[in-house]
């Protein structure tokens, strides 16, 4: 039976501010080329839509990357060049319409059912939404975490990566924030890494997701690798999953929320895998 050591890196993180400050566009790193098919990047995509930014105005936010200082970036409406013209105005946008009226909902806290087709349809709008974040941090080696074909199949055919779950959850107050997590299993008996794990967790307003993708090495299979433990938390009453889908239909919001502070605060989802050495880098995992 293996035993198994983990490590952890914050690798970025944004979040809203209520005060105002003044001062430059913050525009944080890019990809060359498009992330979803390799074209040249040309065309600048918003971190959070338009539309977003239209239903509620969230002031400067706060960005973080891994154990850097903390900056304040005066417009939340933050631009990314890591996408071309042809998928940010085609399927990023057909996608990003056929959420408006899921996530605008929850967004500004309005009760909702959501069926299978429309669990997979947030899903996949949190799954674009993290490849696109992922490419704004700065890579190891040159590697992005998620790969490739990874990037190609949410753009040819919605396909959220495997060994990928999404939760959702909610906030009585409205905030803006997204932030990742690397995570690394070793094993405790050679040190060789096995997984490398990916967390993503956003805030939209009162909506809250969280993403977490696993990459596995060569030689492994999902038999012989555990799932990232959490710490200990009220998660079944905080949060609902929509990927893999599990029941027939869920009704959102889940019934107790995440607060800014405090016993349910907010902070305790960013940091319920945070479980092992804190890091300075999570390497890539090669074959």
């Amino acid at each position: 039976m293996n035993e198994w050591g983990t490590a952890f890196h914050d690798s970025w993180g944004f979040f809203g501010e209520d005060e105002r400050v003044t001062g430059r566009e913050y525009t944080p790193g890019m990809a060359d080329n498009c992330i979803f098919c390799d074209k040249p990047a040309g065309n600048r995509e918003h971190l959070w839509a338009q539309w977003i930014h239209e239903r509620h105005d969230f002031g400067p936010i706060r960005m973080q990357r891994g154990n850097k200082e903390e900056i304040i970036v005066p417009d939340p409406k933050i631009t990314v060049k890591s996408v071309c013209a042809k998928c940010n105005n085609g399927w990023m946008n057909d996608l990003e319409n056929a959420n408006i009226p899921l996530l605008g909902s929850m967004m500004q806290d309005l009760s909702l059912r959501l069926e299978p087709d429309q669990q997979i349809t947030v899903g996949r709008w949190v799954t674009k939404t993290a490849m696109v974040l992922d490419s704004t941090r700065p890579r190891v080696d040159g590697i992005r975490f998620y790969t490739q074909d990874e990037c190609a199949g949410m753009r040819t055919s919605l396909v959220i990566p495997a060994r990928t779950r999404i939760w959702l959850g909610r906030m009585p107050s409205k905030h803006l924030h997204a932030g990742g997590t690397d995570f690394l299993y070793r094993r405790k008996e050679d040190g060789k890494p096995i997984v490398h794990s990916f967390i993503n967790s956003f805030v939209v307003g009162h909506f809250v997701a969280q993403m977490m993708t696993q990459h596995t090495l060569d030689g492994f299979d999902d038999h012989t690798i555990p799932d990232l433990e959490s710490k200990a938390g009220d998660w079944e009453n905080q949060l609902l999953q929509i990927w893999p889908v599990e029941r027939e239909w869920i009704m959102w919001p889940p019934t107790v929320p995440f607060t800014n502070g405090g016993a349910l605060g907010i902070g305790y989802l960013l940091d319920r895998f945070r479980i092992g050495d804190n890091v300075e880098k999570v390497e890539p995992l090669k074959p």
